[in-house]
């Protein structure tokens, strides 16, 4: 599991050490969230740990089964969040970081929350995308026709080829 380091650092940078930044050398001071926003805030980042939790155990399990010579799955992962969404990782991120900016009251944790989304939407489409493409072929064709980058399907999705 080569990129497994990659794999865990990159949220935990994201969405704790920037906003922990942000919070610590930012102008404004904090203040004890009203109730709404702290409910808010807490659902928000608690649902998006659970989902990227829940997708970084999968992948460290597939890892487990078999990974290549860069340390990736051998086989795509379409099973568990993948089943309704290609990217559910991000999506937690993005809930924990929406949530961190409504329970902080934090603008600057917000418009970090967009350049972060807005760099790895790029990384993930000109990057992530032609690499699994050119990994797994017309397994990952299939798989991106018919699941959604970032809108999530209502039922999970199943390969026919599985």
């Amino acid at each position: 599991m080569k990129n497994l380091g990659a794999v865990s650092i990159r949220p935990f940078v994201a969405a704790v050490l920037v906003p922990l930044f942000i919070l610590a050398f930012s102008a404004s001071k904090f203040s004890k969230p009203d109730e709404i926003s702290f409910y808010l805030g807490l659902g928000f980042f608690s649902a998006g740990a659970s989902i990227l939790t829940a997708t970084l155990r999968l992948y460290i399990k597939k890892c487990e089964l078999g990974a290549d010579q860069s340390g990736a799955p051998r086989d795509l992962i379409t099973s568990g969040m993948y089943a309704y969404v290609r990217n559910p990782a991000e999506i937690g991120l993005a809930a924990m970081l929406v949530g961190e900016s409504v329970f902080f009251g934090s603008a600057l944790i917000l418009l970090w929350f967009f350049c972060y989304f807005a760099i790895r939407n790029a990384h993930i489409i000109y990057v992530e995308e032609p690499g699994l493409a050119k990994r797994y072929g017309c397994k990952y064709f299939d798989y991106a026709r018919n699941v959604g980058r970032w809108i999530p399907r209502k039922r999970p999705w199943e390969s026919d080829s599985d």
